[in-house]
């Protein structure tokens, strides 16, 4: 019988850094959390590059909330703005940190308590027992004032077909309800796979805006990529 399961994607000789990429596939969301910790880790994003082929390795997503603005989404005088991400090898970090610098907003990087293993195979099977049995890492620290941001940018690597198993650990530990989402993604060639369908049933209540999913190998050139979803979606001019 032909195996159909899903796989993570191996990293590619020019992928920088790689964050586990997965094809589209995912399970079911399963139970279990622990909380975060808030940061105002304020650095600066990298060098402004042309889309140019880039731009073509760019996916932005369907819109799950109508195509409504970031400003028009947010909670009623609510515009203040957080992003949150996990990134294990680098990529989204970086992508991260290029809204940042677009944006302003404050920026918090989820961690675990026990952290993955530095090399990318023993990574890519913990991930896929993680998410075959439902477990949830453990997160350092917690965010505090959660409640004062109206948008909220989620992160993460595309990890056996969705998020990274500690935003599971987050999302479930946190309630989002009345806040606008604003998903990114970095991958390694399968693009959002279900997370956007797994992120809009962790946060039922909140407005999730149009996405960005990021290929590895170009997140170092894709500012300007970024900078053109941001204003497409209202939240730079």
């Amino acid at each position: 019988m032909k195996d159909t399961r899903c796989r993570m994607e191996l990293p590619r000789p020019n992928d920088p850094e790689p964050d586990h990429s997965g094809f589209n596939c995912g399970n079911a969301l399963r139970g279990g959390y622990s909380r975060t910790r808030a940061s105002r880790d304020m650095r600066p994003g990298g060098s402004r590059a042309a889309g140019g082929m880039a731009a073509l390795l760019i996916a932005v997503a369907i819109p799950i909330f109508g195509g409504a603005s970031a400003v028009d989404a947010a909670p009623a005088g609510n515009n203040k703005m957080l992003i949150i991400y996990y990134s294990w090898g680098g990529n989204t970090r970086y992508a991260a940190e290029q809204i940042q610098s677009l944006t302003g907003a404050d920026i918090f990087e989820l961690k675990t308590v026990d952290p993955y293993p530095a090399e990318y195979r023993p990574t890519t099977e913990q991930a896929k027992r993680e998410l075959n049995s439902g477990h949830r890492p453990q997160l350092a620290g917690k965010i505090d004032n959660l409640a004062d941001y109206g948008v909220v940018f989620i992160g993460s690597p595309n990890w056996w077909g969705t998020l990274a198993m500690p935003f599971f650990t987050f999302l479930e530990a946190n309630n989002l309800s009345g806040k606008t989402i604003v998903p990114f993604m970095t991958h390694g060639g399968s693009g959002f796979g279900r997370s956007l369908a797994d992120l809009e049933a962790l946060c039922p209540n909140a407005a999730v805006l149009e996405g960005l999913a990021i290929r590895a190998a170009q997140v170092r050139n894709a500012q300007e990529d970024i900078s053109r979803w941001l204003k497409k979606i209202g939240v730079i001019q």
